[in-house]
């Protein structure tokens, strides 16, 4: 998974469940994990009308993505 295709998934997934949300990333990095596994790490600043504005973790590698 290429940067671009890191921050699109992520991006899709969390406007999913906050379709109104308006999201910023402030960084997104390749990692090694202490387990070997290689994948990304970001953070973003998701902004919504009614709500606080957060950063939200994102942990992603070939099989899988959560957003924290």
């Amino acid at each position: 998974m290429t940067k671009r295709e890191f921050k699109k998934r992520a991006h899709a997934l969390f406007l999913r469940n906050n379709p109104e949300a308006d999201i910023e990333w402030v960084k997104a990095n390749f990692v090694t994990y202490p387990t070997g596994v290689k994948g990304w790490y970001g953070l973003f600043t998701a902004r919504a009308p009614g709500h606080r504005t957060s950063t939200m973790v994102v942990n992603a590698d070939d099989d899988s993505i959560m957003i924290r």
